[in-house]
């Protein structure tokens, strides 16, 4: 079975305020954190829907602790304590929901929704693929008219590139 340690991560990202050594194991990404200081994760957060994580966590405390902030409630983990934050939690009671009763049949779609390359590993490899619009445009020429062999191969020799080269 893979493992890895802190020690024999292959990927380290120095952030500053915290560094993380992480490692893919059986597509998922394995992290380990160590923070220098205390710090808010909301400004790095800004900008995607919500300003919230999409994706979903599953962490022990060494020592410490870390507070999730979800749509509708704060969870604070401490030292000793193993957690899971589930994707999009809290959306289930969003205000948004009752705005229009047309949204309501999506409110259902949190419960079997993923997150984009599923149910492959999140990565920089994976979010080169969708800002490069790899499947997006092989679909839009496939219904343009273009040979689905040729759009498929075109697709694939783009995915091999990006994968290969990470």
């Amino acid at each position: 079975m893979p493992k890895a340690s802190k020690e024999s991560a292959s990927r380290v990202e120095d952030m500053g305020v915290m560094e993380g050594r992480y490692e893919e194991l059986g597509g998922y990404t394995v992290g380990f954190e160590t923070f220098r200081e205390d710090a808010d994760g909301e400004p790095v957060l800004k900008g995607l829907p919500d300003d919230r994580c999409q994706s979903e966590h599953w962490g022990y405390v060494v020592s410490g602790s870390i507070t999730f902030r979800f749509a509708d409630h704060e969870e604070t983990y401490e030292t000793g304590d193993a957690y899971y934050a589930p994707y999009l939690q809290g959306y289930d009671n969003h205000p948004m929901w009752n705005a229009d009763p047309r949204y309501l049949p999506f409110k259902e779609s949190l419960k079997t929704s993923h997150l984009h390359g599923w149910p492959g590993p999140a990565g920089q490899a994976l979010s080169e693929s969708n800002a490069k619009y790899v499947l997006v445009d092989m679909f839009a020429k496939a219904c343009r008219g273009d040979s689905t062999k040729d759009v498929i191969a075109t697709a694939a020799a783009q995915l091999k590139q990006i994968y290969k080269a990470k």
